[in-house]
């Protein structure tokens, strides 16, 4: 009994090693853009002044983030009239 425990224990570690990698996130300024800052897996500051842009963000794997618009490093998007969101998981 105890070897089939110790059995599992090493394969649940071993899968959760390999599972447990962060997607890295790369952030392209397209049209009207500062600059992208990708703080973390989960968190991105977009800095676009015209409140007007087109940036592009790729994804190692499917994940979750929180995009934070700025018109510069003191004024933050107060509102945002329009996003559109393309999912590609196809293109790597």
């Amino acid at each position: 009994m105890k070897k089939i425990q110790l059995g599992l224990v090493a394969i649940t570690t071993a899968l959760l090693l390999t599972g447990c990698g962060e997607a890295k996130i790369t952030g392209t300024p397209l049209k009207n853009m500062d600059s992208i800052a990708v703080t973390s897996a989960e968190d991105i500051d977009v800095f676009c002044p015209t409140g007007i842009c087109t940036f592009e963000l790729t994804a190692s794997k499917p994940t979750t983030a929180t995009i934070t618009m700025h018109y510069d490093y003191t004024k933050l998007f107060t509102k945002i009239e329009g996003c559109l969101i393309v999912r590609d998981w196809r293109r790597r």
